[in-house]
């Protein structure tokens, strides 16, 4: 049996590529597991080009909306992938994660940054590392293959955040204009009991998944996570 799975799509909102694969406004990026592929480019400026109740890209859609997917946004190239932020120049970020299957997570990238100015320029944004410890102001986030729950991007600040499956934190992401990103801060919310055991993730009710950033209504950005509903004792 085969099956595939279409997750998180995100939209460079405001309106196909162009021969040097630049994401243009309007057009949207989702992941997704099917052979080596994990994420394209599908252009939803034009609605009526999509198939009513149907996957866009499902063959029975016949009058889908153009579709186009970079060659290195691949499994051999990034793993399976689940979360991704776009930033304001249209760079594309993805986040390693098990989540659809197979469970593959790079040995080395775990936060991959596609280049908004070609995007199949793919680099290692930010790294795995097995030993569990300090990790500010250095491109490595302890991971051991568990994955992230999501990452978001901070338009005010510039940055990413990103919540680890691994320990449970959450952790801030300066340099996105570039090739290699940085950790600036890490924050255990106050439930998390992990106990630095990069062999033992958190309890899987004080793993936190989604996250989203917003400026709000007293003027103050603050960021949004989910935490996945505790088990029952």
């Amino acid at each position: 049996m085969r099956t595939i799975i279409f997750t998180m799509l995100v939209c460079l909102l405001n309106a196909g590529l162009t021969s040097a694969q630049v994401l243009q406004k309007g057009q949207a990026v989702f992941s997704f597991n099917w052979q080596n592929r994990v994420a394209e480019v599908i252009d939803v400026r034009n609605n009526s080009l999509a198939c009513t109740g149907t996957n866009w890209a499902a063959p029975a859609c016949s009058n889908t909306a153009a579709i186009t997917q970079p060659s290195n946004w691949s499994l051999s190239r990034m793993g399976a992938i689940f979360g991704i932020a776009i930033d304001d120049k249209g760079d594309v970020f993805f986040a390693s994660s098990p989540i659809l299957g197979p469970a593959i997570v790079s040995d080395t990238g775990i936060i991959f940054r596609a280049d908004g100015a070609n995007l199949n320029t793919v680099s290692d944004f930010i790294l795995n590392t097995n030993t569990y410890g300090p990790v500010i102001k250095t491109n490595t986030i302890p991971n051991n293959k568990n994955g992230f729950g999501n990452i978001a991007y901070d338009r005010w600040y510039q940055q990413l955040f990103a919540t680890n499956l691994l320990d449970g934190k959450i952790y801030r992401i300066s340099g996105v204009g570039s090739a290699s990103g940085s950790v600036e801060s890490v924050f255990t919310p106050p439930f998390n009991t992990f106990n630095g055991d990069i062999n033992s993730p958190v309890k899987p009710g004080e793993r936190c998944w989604g996250i989203g950033v917003n400026l709000d209504n007293d003027g103050v950005v603050r960021v949004y996570f989910a935490r996945e509903m505790p088990y029952p004792s």
